[in-house]
């Protein structure tokens, strides 16, 4: 049924057609103009009659949006597509076609869309398909305080719900670090860069990243603090956590603080998987381990402290506290040490 709208340049290769369109058109470029002109018109009366929720037009518009020109492409993003979008981010074609509605319309069709995803970003955020649609949205859209407005603050409304969600962290852990090699697939950062060369988008592309951490940090941090606890019970949510401290850009004293009260309250949970690894980032990080350090040991008793180093993983965190000489009360833990006989 799908090869029949490709019409008929490409009928005798209707078998192969069904599953691959772009080998064909690789195959025989001389037939892509003609099939491309039929794709286009089909789109249009797809978009026109508001048929883009069926799985069937949005593979036959994928085609079109992934081999047709960016200035074409452009002159579809039409308000009465944009007013669609919405609905067909969730599946894999529309979450693709809603990429390159975003990455090659003009600012204004880009705010058009970003207005109609209000109220579904929390949606959004922990589906499979749609929360890269936010990741594009987020490298492409130049009006970085509009993102801060429409889509930052309901995914830090909704931050507790997105988190615990598998795909919501990587959302998150796309603002935190996008494009890392360490969280995201070859897959994903290969499908996320197609719209790097887009020909809308003018401001330095690290430029807009950092402008997106600095809005989204505060929040984060903000958030985390509160559920310090909650996140150390699972590894994924500590990888989250320790994203976090490793790349928001703000001040991070109050997580510190919520870190090392919930140390108070429980000095034996440093023996934990979890706060091992999360202490081990903490205070391997140039850029936040004095401030970890001292927060430390101006709230966790001396005598706890050296009981760390009784232990297995604990006795880590306790050398890392040494070993920095900036450290405050650094003499009196050494010479306590010394005096319980640890060398």
């Amino acid at each position: 049924m799908i090869t029949e709208f490709y019409g008929k340049e490409l009928y005798l290769y209707r078998d192969l057609l069904s599953e691959h369109f772009t080998k064909v058109i690789e195959l025989y470029p001389e037939k892509k103009d003609k099939v491309l002109e039929e794709l286009l018109n089909h789109t249009q009366v797809f978009i026109e009659k508001g048929l883009t929720g069926h799985i069937i037009v949005q593979h036959l518009m994928l085609q079109y949006f992934l081999h047709g020109s960016e200035d074409t492409i452009q002159e579809l993003v039409t308000e009465k597509l944009v007013e669609q979008l919405v609905k067909i981010v969730h599946t894999k074609e529309g979450s693709k076609i809603a990429m390159r509605c975003l990455w090659y319309s003009k600012a204004k069709e880009r705010k058009l869309i970003i207005r109609t995803f209000k109220g579904h970003i929390k949606d959004m955020c922990m589906n499979e398909n749609s929360y890269l649609v936010l990741c594009a949205l987020f490298d492409c859209v130049d009006d970085t305080v509009l993102i801060k407005k429409s889509i930052l603050s309901e995914i830090m409304e909704n931050l507790d719900f997105i988190t615990m969600s598998q795909i919501g962290r990587l959302l998150i852990n796309y603002i935190l670090a996008p494009r890392s090699t360490k969280l995201f697939p070859p897959s994903i950062i290969e499908a996320l860069a197609v719209g790097d060369t887009n020909k809308v988008s003018k401001k330095d592309p690290e430029a807009r990243r950092q402008e997106v951490l600095t809005y989204a940090s505060p929040g984060i941090i903000d958030n985390f603090k509160d559920n310090v606890e909650s996140m150390l019970m699972e590894n994924t949510r500590t990888l989250l956590l320790n994203n976090a401290i490793n790349h928001a850009n703000c001040d991070l004293a109050v997580l510190f603080t919520a870190i090392v009260d919930l140390l108070e309250s429980d000095p034996s949970i440093v023996e934990s998987t979890t706060m091992h690894i999360l202490m081990r980032n903490v205070q391997g990080n140039k850029d936040h381990q004095l401030q970890f350090n001292n927060t430390v040991v101006s709230k966790i008793p001396m005598d706890d402290i050296i009981n760390w180093a009784g232990t297995n993983r604990g006795a880590f965190s306790v050398l890392r506290l040494v070993e920095l000489k900036d450290t405050d009360k650094r003499d009196e833990l050494v010479s306590q040490l010394k005096a319980e006989g640890c060398q």
